[in-house]
């Protein structure tokens, strides 16, 4: 144990150590201010910087800096960078330059196109049956696919949020296209709907937006621009991998963009991206930016740990036990003790440190639901326990409970 100690402040003296030098070198970027880089200088429309400013983004990131000109050139652009550095940003500014916003004036030389198509002439076959015109066009121009369900709610709110205010930016000139949500769990039929509104930009997971194609609700001819949210685990693991694929070649047009995020990306995936990497219908480089090859953690983020030592009363009750023949019950009463002083450590932790709000991960489902009742019980903290077990309805509603600070932690698997 005392070696264990040891070890774990050697580790916690370099993370220290770590943070001490980031503090520098952000004090060596604050004194570059005068000379930073706003969003006009990455030739974006006025109105998108000064929606962009009123989200509070005044001056891109790196990551942004690098990413952005590329996107918005129509280039095929793998973006490696560390959680929270602006990913997210850097592809919305590309959608919100290309399809998010159009010219009113377009729109209305475009004929009356309905649901606000964005100025896009309608295409029309006629209806044997009735001789009435249907439309057959497909207005959806670009689409975005997100590993979990929480993930692309996330996304689709950043963009809706995004495009209102760049168009409220730009004194009626320009206009807010329509965006949906695609989600498992929700009524295939809602779906329907949001596709007869004429959306011009789909967010969504992988499984239903397949599914959709399938049932020809959501036409894919017409998308020039593809992004992958958190590439990496849509690209390797084997529940997404094969439908992801499925969708990028759907996206047939011959000027498709693709445009793949993450803070990790391993050999298999980048291979995998190079590969689907085309122009004109011929294979084509990909651009990278790469900003954080060697290490994922943040700057200026402490990360520490604490080991739990199991308690010496336990530690000889387990001796006795497992002298008894009913190995079964020894193993649950064990993991339920050990369960108990993880809880009781994270309650210890929450009343020494400030903070707003917290989000526990756990390794499964069992484990996030008796967690949870133990720090509500104990610590009369307000948690809720989240995971695929529960419908879309009710996961939406523990997102919307956090968002609304009416959380004070999320305890949850690998879902968010």
């Amino acid at each position: 144990e005392q070696q264990q100690e040891q070890q774990g402040q050697q580790k916690w003296n370099r993370i220290d150590e770590d943070s001490h030098e980031n503090e520098k070198e952000e004090k060596e970027e604050d004194d570059d201010d005068d000379i930073r880089l706003t969003f006009n200088d990455l030739a974006l429309a006025e109105h998108i910087v000064l929606g962009l400013q009123k989200c509070g983004f005044i001056y891109p990131s790196p990551v942004q800096v690098s990413a952005i000109p590329l996107e918005r050139l129509g280039r095929d652009v793998l973006v490696q960078a560390k959680s929270g550095t602006g990913k997210t940003v850097a592809f919305a500014c590309r959608l919100l330059d290309s399809v998010l916003l159009t010219k009113v004036e377009a729109a209305r030389e475009g004929g009356g196109a309905k649901g606000g198509d964005g100025g896009n002439v309608d295409t029309f076959a006629i209806d044997e049956s009735g001789g009435k015109r249907v439309d057959v066009s497909s207005s959806v121009k670009a689409m975005c696919i997100a590993p979990t369900r929480e993930i692309a709610l996330q996304t689709a709110d950043v963009l809706r949020t995004l495009a209102t205010a760049c168009a409220g930016s730009s004194k009626g000139r320009f206009k807010q296209e329509r965006l949906a949500c695609f989600l498992g769990g929700l009524p295939v039929a809602d779906d329907g709907r949001a596709m007869k509104r004429r959306p011009a930009c789909v967010v969504g997971t992988p499984g239903r937006m397949k599914q959709l194609v399938e049932m020809d609700i959501l036409r894919t001819d017409q998308i020039r621009t593809v992004v992958l949210d958190e590439a990496d685990q849509l690209l390797t693991k084997t529940g997404f991998c094969q439908d992801v694929l499925f969708l990028i070649h759907a996206a047939s047009h011959k000027q498709r963009q693709l445009i793949a995020c993450s803070a990790t990306f391993s050999k298999n995936a980048r291979k995998r991206m190079e590969s689907l990497t085309t122009r004109d219908g011929k294979p084509s480089a990909i651009e990278k930016v790469s900003l954080c090859e060697e290490t994922v953690a943040l700057r200026g983020v402490k990360m520490c740990y604490r080991f739990i030592c199991r308690r010496e009363e336990a530690k000889e009750e387990d001796e006795k036990e497992k002298e008894g023949d009913d190995n079964d019950s020894d193993d649950y009463d064990d993991g339920m003790r050990l369960l108990e002083e993880k809880a009781e450590t994270c309650i210890d932790i929450f009343n020494s440190v400030r903070f707003h709000q917290a989000v526990i991960f756990v390794e499964s489902r069992d484990r996030g639901e008796k967690l949870s009742a133990i720090m509500i019980k104990k610590g009369g903290f307000k948690t809720a326990f989240i995971s695929g077990k529960l419908t879309q309805r009710e996961r939406m509603d523990v997102m919307q409970r956090f968002h609304d600070f009416g959380l004070r932690a999320i305890i949850s698997t690998d879902l968010i």
